[in-house]
């Protein structure tokens, strides 16, 4: 596994401090020099907050030929992660730190989707207007302050048989990715005393075989949010979450919510 979130990797040098392609290809605009130095340092902190998430999830994740990216509020590359052969195709391919995923640089695509619609993104192969991703499934979810975009969390993963079969499973992880970097940013780019909460549930999925819905709603229980808010949260009714949390509880044999975040702890002091 490689992580990029750094301006030293030999950019060709030009002093507008933009490359751009021929009219003809994608992407077209990509931040160089120091341009680049400027966007990376200016997002120094949300870059710092995806690190630990994205090397776990990329760690954690069963499906092989994927790759994570971080774009700022715009829709700029900042951080890559991903097996080197992979990173290196998407860099061969013009995607990399600087790359601009706007509209006008790579056509429609999931990250200026969730841009614009502020809500979790999947882009199928056929979709994109870019030649090199309609290989590539992508997934791309809005990292929000409150009202306010901070950035975009994303995933490709090549497209199959599998990948399609577990779009929904994969929504749900990108949406978690992003509410953990949003956590972090709202308490100041701190790991929050608990740890890795999201990892926890990951550990808890192979032991006691937790649906993602289920996965997603004792995250959310784990972060402390009132079980009467999630089904606005989640846009689920109150039946459902009621079903979800009494199926965690039968799973996990326990009684009250006492108990299970007791064994979630637990759970989580060796994730």
């Amino acid at each position: 596994m490689v992580s990029f979130h750094s301006s030293s990797l030999g950019y060709v040098k030009e002093t507008a401090g933009v490359t751009k392609a021929s009219s003809n290809s994608y992407p077209k605009v990509c931040l160089i020099e120091d341009k680049l130095d400027r966007l990376l340092r200016e997002n120094e902190m949300i870059i710092n907050s995806s690190q630990a998430i994205f090397k776990k999830v990329f760690e954690s994740f069963t499906i092989h030929e994927k790759v994570l990216f971080l774009c700022d509020r715009d829709g700029y590359i900042i951080n890559i992660v991903g097996d080197i052969d992979i990173v290196q195709w998407f860099f061969e391919n013009g995607f990399k730190l600087g790359t601009s995923m706007s509209y006008e640089s790579c056509g429609l695509n999931a990250v200026v989707t969730a841009v614009e619609s502020r809500k979790i993104s999947v882009f199928n192969t056929q979709q994109h207007h870019c030649e090199a991703l309609k290989e590539w499934i992508c997934l791309a979810a809005p990292i929000q302050i409150e009202e306010e975009l901070a950035g975009i969390a994303a995933i490709s993963l090549k497209f199959s048989e599998k990948i399609s079969e577990r779009i929904n499973y994969c929504k749900i992880i990108i949406g978690l990715i992003s509410d953990f970097i949003a956590t972090l940013l709202k308490q100041g780019y701190k790991i929050p005393r608990n740890k890795l909460i999201f990892f926890g549930a990951l550990t808890l999925n192979n032991r006691f075989s937790l649906t993602p819905r289920e996965i997603e709603v004792l995250y959310r229980l784990k972060l402390g949010e009132p079980i009467s808010k999630l089904p606005a949260k989640m846009s689920l009714s109150p039946n459902t979450i009621k079903s979800h949390i009494r199926n965690i509880y039968s799973k996990m044999d326990v009684k009250n919510l006492k108990e299970c975040l007791q064994i979630t702890d637990k759970i989580l002091e060796n994730t």
